[in-house]
């Protein structure tokens, strides 16, 4: 599903009612990541885990890379609501390596 930049937070949004409130027992969402956007501080932030990849994300079959860097969302069911640790300090604490290139922010 492609959606334009002013329809990400309602997407957003109802995957993280669907996993918290609903019958969903988890999504991972591939995004662009725009930290300065609204809907990454309002929805992005609540998930479990926020994994950014470094490179640009390349799709089997597509002429070019995205012309955008990429994110991973996770959203888990769980009883405690808490924003990823990137808001509980200035640096992330100590992010795992992943694939020689990504890192790991998790609840």
């Amino acid at each position: 599903m492609v959606l334009s930049g002013r329809r990400v937070g309602g997407w957003l949004r109802r995957a993280f009612n669907q996993v918290h409130y609903g019958e969903c027992p988890g999504a991972v969402l591939l995004l662009p990541a725009r930290t300065d956007t609204r809907w990454f501080h309002d929805w992005a932030t609540l998930a479990q885990e926020i994994v950014f990849i470094c490179g640009r994300v390349t799709f089997v079959g597509a002429p070019a890379p995205a012309p955008f860097p990429s994110v991973f969302v996770v959203y888990r069911k769980t009883t405690e609501l808490r924003r990823a640790p990137l808001y509980d300090t200035w640096a992330p604490r100590s992010p795992r390596r992943v694939n020689q290139g990504s890192f790991i922010i998790s609840a």
